[in-house]
Protein backbone atom coordinates (compact mmCIF):
# COMPACT_ATOMS: atom_id res chain seq x y z
CA UNK A 1 0.00 0.00 0.00
CA UNK A 2 1.26 3.45 -0.93
CA UNK A 3 0.73 6.61 1.10
CA UNK A 4 -2.13 7.95 -1.06
CA UNK A 5 -3.88 4.58 -1.06
CA UNK A 6 -3.50 4.47 2.72
CA UNK A 7 -5.00 7.94 3.11
CA UNK A 8 -7.94 6.89 0.97
CA UNK A 9 -8.53 3.76 3.07
CA UNK A 10 -8.31 5.77 6.29
CA UNK A 11 -10.70 8.42 4.95
CA UNK A 12 -13.21 5.68 4.09
CA UNK A 13 -12.59 3.96 7.44
CA UNK A 14 -11.60 0.75 5.64
CA UNK A 15 -9.66 -0.55 8.63
CA UNK A 16 -10.42 -4.18 7.78
CA UNK A 17 -8.31 -3.93 4.61
CA UNK A 18 -5.48 -2.29 6.55
CA UNK A 19 -5.66 -4.98 9.23
CA UNK A 20 -5.54 -7.68 6.56
CA UNK A 21 -2.37 -6.16 5.12
CA UNK A 22 -0.79 -5.87 8.58
CA UNK A 23 -1.60 -9.51 9.33
CA UNK A 24 -0.17 -10.74 6.05
CA UNK A 25 2.23 -13.68 6.14
CA UNK A 26 4.41 -11.55 3.86
CA UNK A 27 6.45 -9.60 6.42
CA UNK A 28 7.71 -7.15 3.81
CA UNK A 29 4.13 -6.32 2.79
CA UNK A 30 3.20 -5.80 6.44
CA UNK A 31 6.17 -3.46 7.02
CA UNK A 32 5.36 -1.57 3.82
CA UNK A 33 1.87 -1.02 5.23
CA UNK A 34 3.43 0.27 8.46
CA UNK A 35 5.54 2.78 6.51
CA UNK A 36 2.46 3.98 4.62
CA UNK A 37 0.62 4.46 7.92
CA UNK A 38 3.56 6.41 9.31
CA UNK A 39 3.61 8.75 6.32
CA UNK A 40 -0.16 9.19 6.10
CA UNK A 41 -0.31 12.02 8.64
CA UNK A 42 -3.62 10.77 10.01
CA UNK A 43 -4.80 10.36 13.62
CA UNK A 44 -6.44 7.08 12.68
CA UNK A 45 -3.08 5.85 11.41
CA UNK A 46 -1.46 6.83 14.72
CA UNK A 47 -4.00 4.78 16.63
CA UNK A 48 -3.29 1.71 14.49
CA UNK A 49 0.47 2.17 14.91
CA UNK A 50 0.20 2.43 18.69
CA UNK A 51 -1.94 -0.69 18.82
CA UNK A 52 0.94 -2.50 17.12
CA UNK A 53 3.65 -0.90 19.29
CA UNK A 54 1.87 -1.93 22.47
CA UNK A 55 1.01 -5.46 21.31
CA UNK A 56 3.79 -7.70 22.62
CA UNK A 57 2.37 -10.61 20.61
CA UNK A 58 3.17 -8.86 17.33
CA UNK A 59 6.45 -9.64 15.53
CA UNK A 60 9.18 -7.41 16.95
CA UNK A 61 10.22 -6.23 13.48
CA UNK A 62 6.69 -4.90 12.93
CA UNK A 63 6.61 -3.16 16.31
CA UNK A 64 9.97 -1.51 15.64
CA UNK A 65 8.76 -0.33 12.24
CA UNK A 66 5.63 1.05 13.93
CA UNK A 67 7.81 3.06 16.33
CA UNK A 68 9.60 4.61 13.36
CA UNK A 69 6.31 5.35 11.65
CA UNK A 70 4.64 6.80 14.73
CA UNK A 71 7.61 9.10 15.38
CA UNK A 72 6.59 11.09 12.28
CA UNK A 73 3.83 12.57 14.44
CA UNK A 74 4.79 15.11 17.08
CA UNK A 75 2.23 13.73 19.54
CA UNK A 76 3.60 10.21 19.15
CA UNK A 77 7.20 11.40 19.30
CA UNK A 78 6.47 13.15 22.61
CA UNK A 79 4.67 10.04 23.87
CA UNK A 80 7.76 7.96 23.09
CA UNK A 81 10.00 10.38 25.01
CA UNK A 82 7.67 10.22 28.02
CA UNK A 83 7.66 6.42 27.97
CA UNK A 84 11.46 6.41 27.80
CA UNK A 85 11.96 9.03 30.52
CA UNK A 86 9.52 7.19 32.77
CA UNK A 87 11.27 3.86 32.31
CA UNK A 88 8.16 2.38 30.68
CA UNK A 89 9.52 1.83 27.19
CA UNK A 90 9.85 -1.81 26.13
CA UNK A 91 13.56 -2.68 26.19
CA UNK A 92 13.25 -4.30 22.76
CA UNK A 93 12.05 -1.00 21.28
CA UNK A 94 14.80 1.23 22.67
CA UNK A 95 17.08 1.16 19.61
CA UNK A 96 14.17 1.88 17.26
CA UNK A 97 12.98 4.73 19.48
CA UNK A 98 16.46 6.21 19.91
CA UNK A 99 17.15 6.03 16.18
CA UNK A 100 13.84 7.69 15.28
CA UNK A 101 13.97 10.45 17.90
CA UNK A 102 17.63 11.33 17.31
CA UNK A 103 16.67 12.43 13.80
CA UNK A 104 13.35 14.04 14.73
CA UNK A 105 12.27 17.16 12.86
CA UNK A 106 11.33 18.83 16.17
CA UNK A 107 14.30 20.35 18.06
CA UNK A 108 12.82 19.75 21.52
CA UNK A 109 12.16 16.08 20.74
CA UNK A 110 15.68 15.70 19.38
CA UNK A 111 17.11 17.37 22.49
CA UNK A 112 15.21 14.93 24.68
CA UNK A 113 16.51 12.01 22.61
CA UNK A 114 20.10 13.14 23.09
CA UNK A 115 19.57 13.18 26.87
CA UNK A 116 17.64 9.91 27.02
CA UNK A 117 19.73 8.00 24.49
CA UNK A 118 23.22 9.57 24.42
CA UNK A 119 25.34 8.43 21.51
CA UNK A 120 28.20 6.15 22.58
CA UNK A 121 31.74 7.47 22.77
CA UNK A 122 34.34 6.75 20.10
CA UNK A 123 37.69 5.00 20.63
CA UNK A 124 39.23 8.12 22.17
CA UNK A 125 36.27 8.45 24.58
CA UNK A 126 35.08 11.53 22.75
CA UNK A 127 31.25 11.71 22.61
CA UNK A 128 29.79 11.72 19.13
CA UNK A 129 27.83 14.78 18.01
CA UNK A 130 24.13 14.33 17.12
CA UNK A 131 23.40 12.41 13.92
CA UNK A 132 21.94 15.58 12.41
CA UNK A 133 25.41 17.14 12.81
CA UNK A 134 27.31 14.05 11.62
CA UNK A 135 25.44 14.05 8.30
CA UNK A 136 26.79 17.53 7.55
CA UNK A 137 30.41 16.38 7.79
CA UNK A 138 32.31 15.49 4.63
CA UNK A 139 34.60 12.49 4.87
CA UNK A 140 37.34 10.89 2.77
CA UNK A 141 35.87 7.95 0.84
CA UNK A 142 39.29 6.47 0.04
CA UNK A 143 40.25 6.36 3.72
CA UNK A 144 36.77 5.07 4.49
CA UNK A 145 37.31 2.15 2.14
CA UNK A 146 40.51 1.20 3.92
CA UNK A 147 38.85 1.52 7.34
CA UNK A 148 35.88 -0.57 6.16
CA UNK A 149 38.23 -3.45 5.38
CA UNK A 150 40.56 -3.05 8.38
CA UNK A 151 39.94 -1.13 11.62
CA UNK A 152 36.15 -0.95 11.36
CA UNK A 153 36.01 -4.70 10.58
CA UNK A 154 32.91 -4.20 8.41
CA UNK A 155 34.12 -6.73 5.84
CA UNK A 156 34.00 -9.49 8.45
CA UNK A 157 30.22 -9.53 8.07
CA UNK A 158 29.47 -7.66 4.84
CA UNK A 159 30.32 -8.11 1.18
CA UNK A 160 31.16 -5.25 -1.16
CA UNK A 161 31.70 -6.21 -4.78
CA UNK A 162 32.24 -9.88 -3.95
CA UNK A 163 34.82 -9.17 -1.22
CA UNK A 164 34.10 -9.85 2.46
CA UNK A 165 31.91 -12.29 4.38
CA UNK A 166 28.25 -12.81 3.69
CA UNK A 167 26.89 -12.68 7.22
CA UNK A 168 25.02 -9.38 6.96
CA UNK A 169 23.43 -7.75 3.91
CA UNK A 170 25.48 -7.17 0.75
CA UNK A 171 26.47 -3.48 0.78
CA UNK A 172 27.59 -3.22 -2.86
CA UNK A 173 24.72 -0.84 -3.68
CA UNK A 174 23.95 0.57 -0.23
CA UNK A 175 24.69 4.11 -1.44
CA UNK A 176 21.52 4.18 -3.53
CA UNK A 177 19.37 2.43 -0.92
CA UNK A 178 20.05 4.43 2.24
CA UNK A 179 20.49 8.12 2.95
CA UNK A 180 23.55 9.31 4.84
CA UNK A 181 21.34 9.77 7.90
CA UNK A 182 20.00 6.21 7.64
CA UNK A 183 23.57 4.88 7.43
CA UNK A 184 24.50 6.53 10.72
CA UNK A 185 21.30 5.20 12.28
CA UNK A 186 22.10 1.66 11.10
CA UNK A 187 25.64 1.79 12.51
CA UNK A 188 24.82 3.43 15.84
CA UNK A 189 21.52 1.63 16.45
CA UNK A 190 21.87 -1.73 14.64
CA UNK A 191 18.91 -3.34 16.38
CA UNK A 192 16.50 -0.54 15.43
CA UNK A 193 15.56 -2.49 12.33
CA UNK A 194 17.01 -5.83 11.27
CA UNK A 195 16.95 -6.65 7.55
CA UNK A 196 14.78 -9.50 6.36
CA UNK A 197 16.55 -12.87 6.35
CA UNK A 198 19.22 -11.55 8.73
CA UNK A 199 17.50 -12.21 12.05
CA UNK A 200 19.74 -14.21 14.38
CA UNK A 201 18.74 -17.31 16.31
CA UNK A 202 19.93 -19.10 19.42
CA UNK A 203 19.95 -22.89 19.04
CA UNK A 204 20.30 -25.05 22.16
CA UNK A 205 21.20 -28.74 21.89
CA UNK A 206 20.41 -31.71 24.10
CA UNK A 207 24.06 -31.95 25.19
CA UNK A 208 23.90 -28.47 26.73
CA UNK A 209 25.83 -26.64 24.00
CA UNK A 210 24.49 -23.63 22.10
CA UNK A 211 25.20 -21.79 18.86
CA UNK A 212 23.82 -18.60 17.45
CA UNK A 213 23.68 -17.13 13.99
CA UNK A 214 21.51 -16.88 10.91
CA UNK A 215 19.35 -19.80 9.80
CA UNK A 216 19.50 -19.94 5.99
CA UNK A 217 17.63 -23.25 5.83
CA UNK A 218 15.77 -25.69 8.01
CA UNK A 219 14.07 -29.04 7.41
CA UNK A 220 12.60 -31.73 9.64
CA UNK A 221 15.97 -33.49 9.55
CA UNK A 222 18.54 -30.70 9.85
CA UNK A 223 19.11 -27.01 10.46
CA UNK A 224 21.80 -24.86 8.86
CA UNK A 225 23.35 -22.11 11.00
CA UNK A 226 25.64 -19.42 9.61
CA UNK A 227 27.94 -17.97 12.27
CA UNK A 228 29.69 -14.60 12.39
CA UNK A 229 32.68 -16.29 10.75
CA UNK A 230 30.60 -16.63 7.59
CA UNK A 231 30.67 -20.43 7.73
CA UNK A 232 27.43 -22.39 7.48
CA UNK A 233 27.29 -25.50 9.63
CA UNK A 234 24.57 -28.14 9.62
CA UNK A 235 23.10 -29.85 12.68
CA UNK A 236 20.65 -32.70 13.15
CA UNK A 237 17.23 -31.53 14.28
CA UNK A 238 17.04 -34.60 16.50
CA UNK A 239 19.75 -33.00 18.67
CA UNK A 240 18.02 -29.61 18.90
CA UNK A 241 16.00 -28.70 21.99
CA UNK A 242 15.35 -24.98 21.53
CA UNK A 243 15.33 -22.58 18.57
CA UNK A 244 14.80 -19.00 19.70
CA UNK A 245 14.84 -15.86 17.57
CA UNK A 246 17.09 -13.19 19.06
CA UNK A 247 15.84 -9.64 19.57
CA UNK A 248 19.16 -8.00 18.77
CA UNK A 249 21.20 -7.72 15.61
CA UNK A 250 24.34 -9.79 15.03
CA UNK A 251 26.00 -6.48 14.18
CA UNK A 252 27.97 -5.16 17.19
CA UNK A 253 26.22 -2.31 19.00
CA UNK A 254 29.52 -0.64 19.90
CA UNK A 255 31.29 -0.65 16.54
CA UNK A 256 32.13 3.05 16.89
CA UNK A 257 34.41 2.21 19.85
CA UNK A 258 37.11 1.03 17.44
CA UNK A 259 36.89 4.27 15.44
CA UNK A 260 37.31 7.97 15.99
CA UNK A 261 34.59 10.39 14.90
CA UNK A 262 36.65 11.14 11.79
CA UNK A 263 36.96 7.41 11.04
CA UNK A 264 33.20 6.94 11.29
CA UNK A 265 32.55 9.87 8.97
CA UNK A 266 35.04 8.46 6.47
CA UNK A 267 33.40 5.02 6.52
CA UNK A 268 29.97 6.53 5.90
CA UNK A 269 31.42 8.67 3.10
CA UNK A 270 32.71 5.47 1.48
CA UNK A 271 29.32 3.77 1.86
CA UNK A 272 27.62 6.64 0.03
CA UNK A 273 29.78 5.90 -3.03
CA UNK A 274 28.57 2.28 -3.29
CA UNK A 275 25.83 2.63 -5.87
CA UNK A 276 26.55 -0.04 -8.46
CA UNK A 277 27.75 -3.58 -7.83
CA UNK A 278 31.04 -4.51 -9.49
CA UNK A 279 32.90 -7.78 -9.67
CA UNK A 280 36.31 -7.10 -8.14
CA UNK A 281 39.15 -9.38 -7.13
CA UNK A 282 40.18 -9.27 -3.50
CA UNK A 283 43.47 -7.59 -4.39
CA UNK A 284 41.46 -4.56 -5.53
CA UNK A 285 39.87 -4.04 -2.12
CA UNK A 286 42.08 -2.12 0.26
CA UNK A 287 42.80 -4.27 3.23
CA UNK A 288 40.31 -6.81 1.94
CA UNK A 289 41.93 -9.92 3.39
CA UNK A 290 38.66 -11.73 4.06
CA UNK A 291 37.07 -13.63 1.26
CA UNK A 292 33.43 -14.52 0.92
CA UNK A 293 32.62 -16.98 3.69
CA UNK A 294 32.78 -20.55 2.47
CA UNK A 295 30.20 -23.00 3.58
CA UNK A 296 31.29 -25.88 5.76
CA UNK A 297 29.88 -28.80 7.56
Amino acid sequence: LGVEAMRTLLAKNEKSLITKALNSDDSQKAEQTIRALGNAGDKGAEEILWNIIEDSERPLALRRAAVTGASNSRNSAMKLTKLASGGRLDENLKDATASALHTSQWPDVKAQAIKLFPLPATKNNKPLPPITELVKLKGDAKLGRILFNTTATCNKCHIVNNVGREVGPDLSEIGKKLTREAMYQSILFPSAGISHNYESYLIAFSDGTTVNGLVPSRTDEEIAVKGVDGITRKYKMADVEIIKKQNISLMPADLQKVMSEEDLVNVVEYLTTLKEAKQLGKEQAAGGESQKGKQGE
